[in-house]
């Protein structure tokens, strides 16, 4: 009989051991209201994705309606073990917000809590229209004390459009937060936030000057972020909703000189608009470099405490498919961002563009909303070998392009899903990888950046004595005026490194390996099994000039709404992509096969001793590396990648 209860356990430990950062047990988050201001129209849920061989229960708290003296209750599902299950989120947690800076008097925090890691993903969309947005969600193992992110503007309007911020804290008790716009000396917000059953905190903004916004959050404990537009676009008649949770950094301190080596990669036919976010703590100037797949770079300098640009990347010719962003002053945050009325279409969303850091080698559940949805892989080429998705290997036909960082060859897989619903990347346990998801929800978008891990520190390769220069062309920071100008005096948001190391050869870095990590468990996050307790605060009704509808009666369990993967074999054509312009999708489904998982890496010890540009004092960094091809294999790509392939 022992031998059997030790069986199962081992069963469900192997399960579960190998969880990607994403995944978790215990989750916060909220809804930004959707484009119409009549939100009985807006259809809100949470997707919980289990690619456990075990089934996991998932309990969501939330109250069936906005006033104070409503207790809180639990709703409970059973996810089965490799599908997903949709939980329903009643439309009024999508509050109309109506009044402008911050508010703290509406209970719209939700709560998630499951027996096993699983990947929450938060839906918001128009029944009507289609306009909305999918995020994942955070694990509250994400928390940090200093998240720094862009916003693009709402769309001008008679409908009340804006921007919106919630701040989550992710521990118990009381904590300290001070939210700054930055660029705006006027915009600073210092207040309580409390953790779990009580009033979300969230600042609403107007932007009638149509200009993004920087947001620096810093706290005294550890909190995550959801951040938002109810509209966002150039066209008041085509806008879209956006949602997303941004990544926070692994540190927050800032050199004049490369003692980082943090970057990021995209794919442009998808997005060619990226937000480039420094610390809100820097008080130097940074350079990030983008370059191009053809190794066409270019470098702006983003000045400290100024909002940061919306970079539009320009390309020459239809070959320039793939980007790199590079900084080595500090660990910035990158953000892509579509907006469909720059191409005489629809729809928008905006996702943190994950550091190479945040690549790993396991198994990842996704959700596709629609039919036809797409992802794009970014794989090193020993993960690419045998990478499967629904249990059908990935086609070479199928490579878009290629990116290299730091000498290593990434390839760019952009593939249509035939099936909507809950599907799983599978791989050997080598390499790395990262994955993008979108699609389309009728004339609308929506896009979510796939499993990731945290992002963690790398130390800049070793260079010659003395602080790096970039040849430097500096732009403005800001997009071009319309009608409101820029303060001049900058956003006084506290600097932890006001200036760089005065010696280099003995200073060390103030923040690095302090921000981002894992706070302990929540003492009061254990498995639900009745409501909390009544909250005593006052039983007054919120103020909002629009109340929003709430249900007359407290909604049952719903139905469980399951999904697993189907697959469908098609045939793969290959793409040519001829613009850079417009956001392409794959028209063939492409089906792929499951793969037995073996681990292996191969790391890459910093030198014994740190060049003069670099502190004494050097963190011990691992870093995972491939096996990479030269620059004639790259000019053979097909032939070679098809020999290659046939080995596997």
């Amino acid at each position: 009989m022992c031998s059997h209860w030790l069986v199962a356990l081992l069963l469900a430990f192997c399960s579960t051991a190998s969880a990607v950062d994403s995944e978790g047990t215990d989750f916060v988050f909220a809804f930004v209201r959707n484009a119409n201001p009549n939100i009985t129209n807006q259809i809100l849920s949470a997707t919980v994705l289990n690619q456990n061989a075990q089934d996991c229960k998932f309990t969501l708290t939330y109250r069936p309606d906005y006033r104070k003296a409503t207790s809180p209750e639990n709703i409970t599902v059973t996810v089965s073990a490799n599908s997903a299950v949709e939980v329903p989120v009643l439309s009024w947690y999508g509050w109309n917000y109506a009044n402008e800076n911050l508010q703290d008097d509406v209970f719209l925090t939700l709560t998630g809590f499951s027996t096993c890691p699983v990947t929450v993903l938060a839906n918001n969309y128009d029944n009507v229209t289609g306009q909305g947005d999918t995020y994942m969600v955070l694990p509250l193992t994400w928390g940090s004390t200093s998240l720094t992110f862009s916003l693009p503007p709402a769309v001008l309007s008679t409908d009340q459009q804006y921007e919106q911020i919630y701040v989550l804290p992710t521990t118990p008790g009381v904590t300290k937060v001070s939210v700054f716009e930055i660029g705006n000396a006027a915009s600073v917000y210092t207040f309580n936030a409390t953790f779990g059953n009580a009033p979300a905190a969230y600042i609403g903004a107007r932007t009638p000057d149509a200009r993004p916004r920087t947001y620096h959050v810093m706290s005294d404990k550890n909190v995550l972020v959801v951040a938002g537009v109810t509209c966002a676009g150039a066209d008041a008649n085509s806008c879209d909703h956006v949602a997303y949770m941004p990544h926070p950094p692994p540190s927050s301190d800032c050199y004049t000189y490369d003692y980082y080596d943090d970057d990021h990669v995209s794919y442009l036919p998808t997005t060619s608009q990226f937000f480039t976010d420094i610390p809100g703590t820097c008080s130097v100037g940074q350079n990030i470099t983008r370059t191009l797949n053809d190794g066409v770079s270019y470098t702006i300098t983003i000045k400290p405490q100024m909002e940061s640009p919306l970079w539009s990347i320009k390309t020459t010719n239809a070959n320039q498919l793939a980007v790199a962003f590079h900084n080595g002053g500090s660990n910035i945050h990158i953000a892509r961002y579509y907006d469909g009325t720059k191409f005489n279409s629809r729809g928008a969303f905006a996702a943190t563009s994950p550091s190479m850091t945040q690549f790993h080698n396991l198994n990842t559940p996704f959700f596709t909303r629609n039919a036809n949805d797409t992802i794009e892989i970014y794989c090193t080429v020993l993960s690419c070998s045998s990478i499967t998705i629904d249990g059908v290997k990935i086609q070479i036909t199928d490579t878009k392009v290629v990116q290299k960082v730091d000498d290593i060859s990434y390839y760019i897989f952009v593939n249509t899903i035939a099936n909507p619903g809950y599907h799983q990347i599978s791989l050997k346990q080598q390499g790395s990888y990262a994955f993008f998801v979108y699609g389309k929800n009728k004339l609308y978008s929506y896009g979510y950046e796939g499993g990731a891990n945290k992002p963690t520190v790398v130390l800049a390769p070793p260079t010659t004595p003395g602080p790096t220069f970039y040849p430097v062309t500096t732009v403005s920071t800001m997009s071009p005026p319309t009608t409101v100008t820029v303060p001049t005096t900058p956003t006084p948001v506290p600097t932890t490194t006001n200036t760089p190391p005065a010696n280099p050869t003995t200073a060390t870095p103030t923040t690095v390996g302090t921000i981002g990590t894992s706070p302990t468990a929540p003492a009061n996050l254990t498995t639900p099994t009745t409501a909390p307790v009544n909250p005593t605060s006052s039983t007054t009704a919120p103020t909002a000039p629009v109340n929003p509808t709430s249900p007359t009666t407290a909604p049952t369990v719903p139905p469980v709404t399951t999904t697993t993967p189907t697959t469908t074999t098609s045939t793969t054509t290959t793409t040519t992509t001829t613009t850079t312009t417009t956001q392409t999708t794959p028209t063939t489904p492409v089906v792929t096969t499951p793969s037995t998982i073996t681990p292996t890496t191969r790391p890459v010890t910093q030198p014994a001793s740190q060049p003069a540009t670099q502190p004494a004092t050097t963190p011990t960094t691992t870093i995972p590396t491939t096996t990479q091809f030269s620059s004639a294999v790259s000019v053979a790509l097909p032939v070679v990648l098809t020999m290659f392939f046939a080995l596997f």
